[in-house]
């Protein structure tokens, strides 16, 4: 029995006369239940045995018209742009340039769906959409013209080849499988493959020609987060500004000299790295050197074969030969054995001796508890040094302070009057003389200026 005529029936016998506790009782249904539908028909509203709407009166929750306009709004404008991403998380960064507080991702899709403006993948599209199918076989393709026969025979001879890389075999034995009558799901089964790999490749055979097995670039169309190209020529202007001071010109220096200009959005160290080594202005170190270098360089340290991991090389695992005298072998025992040695030189003793006994660098390195790397450091400086090499030489650091040429740069602007420099003042400040420093192309900063002027004799 339908619920609105139980409704009704329940009514019309308590019109009767039958006491309600009977009526629900027998129903099987609640006390709740009679007198809410008692009430209704009292109501006197025609319609009153059926359900009312269950929409809620208010939404205190509901995204704002205004809102979803903005999200729409922001992603028409972000798809004029051919390359910009259009996604949620694109949408979001333009709400914070705007100083608004974004919906969720989900609600952003949401919108977009409803207003007919989220676009779906081409890769995961419907089969029924694809123009690649058959329209009365929804699985299998369709050889249009003769041309295409002729290009499958092309590929069965390619496939023959044994100099022809896994993937671009598979991808060709897709097209064969599909020509031959094999529906998409028995292709990919057979091979091992995905059938969204079986729609890419056969929708590129059809689409792009001779070289359809290629793969694309993955090179985004935008970076977004690239370095300016004018702090990327500013980069390069300051580590070749140090260089020609005589000072220290790598990545640290430089990241040191823009934080001095109080400069924002500094790049990390390790991307004004990058920039340099890109420009040719990184030396690289011994233990780096490429196979090729290495090789070119004549030291008995090196035998000829190397092996080669990532691009560059470290020497190959023979012994190394070492040659000691009596003279260095007792004196190396004596850094090893002595309790007064410091325990870095020791160890590097204790390498040079394990080296000189035939040992190959793995060995030496176990029994040193110590790289290899390490080891054949500090290899090379033995027979560089000799046993002066084993000592830890001190970096011999250039200060500003003590650099002349920017001490005569310093002192060529405070014998000149600051109205020469178009600043309207009768003494110098620190931040005036930094200023006309930065614009000579020196960068220092005012402690540098004060101990210059300080060392001359001046307060």
């Amino acid at each position: 029995m339908e619920e609105e005529t139980l409704r009704k029936i329940a009514i019309r016998q308590h019109l009767q006369g039958k006491p309600p506790i009977s009526i629900y009782c027998e129903m099987g249904r609640s006390k709740k239940w009679f007198f809410k539908w008692l009430h209704r028909y009292q109501s006197g509203d025609a319609e009153w045995y059926q359900e009312g709407p269950k929409t809620p009166h208010t939404h205190p929750h509901q995204t704002s018209p205004d809102m979803r306009n903005l999200v729409s709004n922001i992603r028409i404008q972000l798809e004029e742009n051919p390359y910009a991403q259009v996604g949620t998380a694109a949408i979001k960064r333009e709400f914070k340039k705007l100083g608004v507080i974004p919906p969720s991702d989900r609600t952003i899709n949401r919108i977009l769906k409803r207003e007919g403006l989220a676009k779906k993948n081409s890769l995961y599209a419907r089969r029924s959409g694809m123009p690649l199918f058959h329209k009365a076989s929804k699985s299998h393709l369709l050889l249009e013209s003769g041309l295409l026969r002729q290009d499958v025979e092309a590929i069965e001879l390619w496939l023959k080849s044994k100099l022809l890389p896994c993937a671009f075999s598979t991808r060709g034995r897709v097209v064969l499988s599909l020509t031959k009558g094999l529906s998409v799901s028995k292709t990919a089964r057979y091979l091992g493959v995905s059938r969204n790999y079986v729609y890419r490749w056969a929708s590129r055979y059809m689409t792009y020609g001779a070289k359809w097995y290629l793969d694309k670039s993955h090179r985004p169309h935008s970076s977004p987060f690239q370095t300016p190209k004018p702090f990327e020529d500013l980069i390069v202007l300051v580590s070749k500004n140090l260089h020609k001071l005589g000072l220290a010109s790598g990545a640290r220096s430089v990241s040191r000299e823009l934080n001095n200009l109080h400069l924002e959005n500094v790049p990390s160290i390790s991307t004004i790295h990058c920039m340099l080594e890109r420009y040719g202005l990184i030396q690289k170190n011994f233990l780096f050197k490429r196979a090729d270098e290495i090789s070119s360089e004549k030291t008995p340290l090196i035998r000829k074969d190397h092996r080669t991991h990532g691009g560059y090389s470290f020497k190959s695992e023979g012994t190394i030969r070492l040659a000691l005298t009596e003279t260095d072998k007792d004196a190396l025992e004596g850094l090893f054995r002595s309790t007064m040695t410091p325990a870095g030189l020791a160890k590097r003793s204790h390498i040079i001796l394990t080296l000189a006994e035939g040992r190959t660098p793995s060995e030496t390195a176990v029994l040193a508890n110590v790289s290899r790397r390490t080891v054949y450091k500090w290899a090379h400086r033995f027979i560089k040094s000799g046993i002066d090499g084993l000592n830890r030489a001190r970096q011999h650091i250039i200060r500003k302070a003590d650099n002349d040429s920017i001490k005569s740069a310093i002192f060529s602007i405070l014998h000149s009057p600051p109205s020469v420099y178009g600043i309207n003042r009768t003494s110098w400040k620190f931040d005036d003389l930094k200023k006309c420093l930065f614009a000579k192309g020196i960068f220092v900063s005012k402690g540098v200026i004060s101990k210059v002027i300080r060392s001359a004799g001046f307060k």
